[in-house]
């Protein structure tokens, strides 16, 4: 149940961080637990499936799983609805230190903080900062559908927007920003 997923390099070891689109991981009521995100990682290599942990999987050609590493408890300030999309980049050569922004669509909210991975201790998510996406004329939600996200620099950003959802699911002004590519600045 992840949406956002990147292959992260640090101390020359190769990883996924996924991210869980609800809280706790989870759907329903608990997945919208607000403050309660999750990052998954998982190492590189694979290991081998046994049939009787997960035979459908065999069933269908499927012989080997990458390994869950670590689960990390995103910062309770980032008490965000639903997660949609991460971006990790590293601040220095050797990659155990990294700007991380998460986006969630639901909240239309930007949070931008800090990571350090080590070997012997995992991955650790400082602190940060939460920012709301700029509201229309009447304060309403106008960045409803914020899918996808990456760094330009510490303080820009640039975002898509994915589709309205179904005809009257959603306030007519999500429509002008829908399938859009839209730049965002934070700070001064």
């Amino acid at each position: 149940m992840s949406l956002g997923l990147q292959l992260v390099n640090v101390d020359g070891m190769k990883y996924f961080v996924g991210l869980c689109e609800g809280n706790h991981c989870a759907k329903g009521d608990k997945g919208e637990d607000a403050g309660n995100g999750r990052l998954v990682l998982f190492g590189f290599g694979q290991r081998q499936i046994l049939e009787e942990e997960y035979q459908y999987l065999v069933d269908v050609g499927i012989g080997c799983l990458y390994s869950t590493i670590q689960t990390v408890h995103l910062p309770q300030e980032i008490e965000f609805i639903d997660y949609s999309a991460l971006q990790f980049r590293p601040r220095n050569e050797s990659g155990d230190n990294f700007d991380v922004v998460v986006v969630s669509q639901q909240s239309a909210a930007l949070w931008v903080g800090t990571a350090e991975w080590t070997q012997s201790e995992g991955l650790q998510i400082g602190n940060g900062t939460s920012y709301q996406f700029p509201k229309g004329g009447d304060c309403e939600t106008q960045f409803c559908n914020v899918e996808g996200v990456a760094m330009l620099s510490e303080t820009e950003f640039v975002m898509v927007s994915d589709k309205v959802k179904g005809k009257g699911k959603q306030p007519w002004i999500c429509g002008a920003k829908e399938q859009s590519i839209h730049i965002y600045k934070v700070g001064s």
